[in-house]
């Protein structure tokens, strides 16, 4: 899940949420940088499982081996906290 902000205006008195109020709106660049460490995390988990010097392994290898080892990032699902539709 990728969120556009950060905290709700909501104020509902049994969600984490919506008790810190809303304190910003996401900029694209903030919401794309979510699933960017996501990508990352997962082709960094891959690397750990890959045996060998992982020094000399260059990005198309290390997409490679993220997918091949079923750690690719396939769906994002867009999330709005405390936003009207």
């Amino acid at each position: 899940c990728v969120s556009s902000q950060l905290g709700c205006a909501k104020g509902c008195s049994f969600c984490a949420t919506g008790t810190m109020g809303l304190l910003a709106n996401l900029s694209s660049a903030d919401i794309l940088e979510q699933v960017w460490l996501v990508r990352n995390t997962l082709i960094a988990a891959a690397e750990s499982q890959k045996e060998g010097d992982r020094n000399k392994v260059n990005s198309v290898s290390r997409k490679a081996s993220a997918k091949a080892a079923g750690l690719s990032l396939r769906n994002v699902v867009f999330m709005g906290m405390g936003e009207p539709l």
